[in-house]
């Protein structure tokens, strides 16, 4: 269905209450894959539970009916007890655990590691197809615990209650498609997941933090524009300060350079006011004595 162009979408029609986790993780693998080249979906319409929840969390979107029973995440493991009985079995002395008496603590422990590691297994890729961390699963999908739909939209188990038409409707018009991606990754979650890579954490980080350069770089050059040098503004950049400390260098700096050329144009003022023994102001009222004045002394030169 997949590679069949003629297919546009993909809604996996859920009703169970699960079954065996042998299996289920392969198929998950390829359901979420698959939700790459197009759009999949999945409805719930009775049960949603273990196994079957499982595989609804690979798929780009949940939807369910207002009746439906969603969650059961967990693994359980059913066992007899031996007995007494005409068999009688040797295990080897290098393999004291293997097929221990359940009924001993020691055959529970062996047992109790087995589920507890499925366990963990299912939670981990439940997480990461729903973009959400280990953590977060934990403490909202209930534990094990089985909600109906309304109680499971709440919780984020879910993305919509509706019915299967509606779904495959929503499918036609395509308006699943965005949510076909890979789930949007938080800090929050890459620094919780345990399934993604350690590379892909430090390639994270390493975007955001040159992404935050840029960004602090952009902010300091439209500050300094026209109010401070160009070798000033390279100067606060090579240091590394924030674009709020780099303001208020520029404030400074554009100040400071306002008041020494406000204090040179002074000094030329009273300068040309002891040659001409008056305030310049006073000058100006006869344009034609002054420039013959200031001709006089070289100031300037009439062509």
């Amino acid at each position: 269905m997949v590679d069949n162009p003629k297919i546009k979408s993909i809604v996996l029609n859920i009703d169970s209450p699960g079954g065996e986790a042998n299996g289920c993780s392969e198929l998950s693998e390829h359901i979420f894959a698959a939700r790459k080249v197009k759009p999949i979906a999945a409805y719930i319409g009775g049960q949603g539970a273990s196994a079957a929840y499982w595989l609804a969390s690979a798929c780009a979107k949940i939807y369910a009916s207002e009746t439906a029973f969603v969650g059961s995440i967990g693994v359980q493991s059913v066992v007899k007890p031996s007995k007494a009985s005409d068999k009688i079995t040797f295990v080897s002395s290098l393999s004291p655990n293997k097929n221990r008496d359940p009924s001993t603590d020691e055959g529970a422990r062996e047992i109790q590691n087995v589920v507890d590691s499925l366990g963990k297994v299912f939670v981990e890729k439940v997480a990461a197809y729903r973009g959400l961390s280990t953590k977060e699963v934990l403490s909202s999908f209930g534990q094990g615990s089985v909600f109906i739909a309304g109680e499971a939209l709440k919780r984020g188990m879910i993305d919509e209650i509706s019915t299967l038409e509606g779904v495959i409707g929503k499918l036609q018009t395509k308006e699943i498609e965005e949510h076909s991606k890979e789930p949007t990754l938080n800090r929050k979650t890459l620094e919780e997941k345990t399934v993604l890579d350690h590379t892909s954490v430090i390639q994270f980080k390493t975007e955001a933090v040159e992404q935050a350069t840029t960004e602090r770089i952009l902010a300091i050059q439209r500050l300094a524009a026209g109010r401070v040098s160009p070798e000033f503004t390279e100067k606060l950049i090579l240091e590394k300060i924030t674009v709020d400390q780099a303001a208020l260098r520029i404030l400074q700096a554009s100040e400071a350079d306002r008041l020494t050329s406000l204090s040179s144009f002074q000094d030329r003022e009273n300068a040309l006011s002891e040659l001409s023994g008056k305030p310049l102001a006073q000058e100006q009222d006869d344009f034609e004595s002054t420039l013959r004045f200031a001709q006089s002394h070289g100031l300037v030169s009439l062509l």
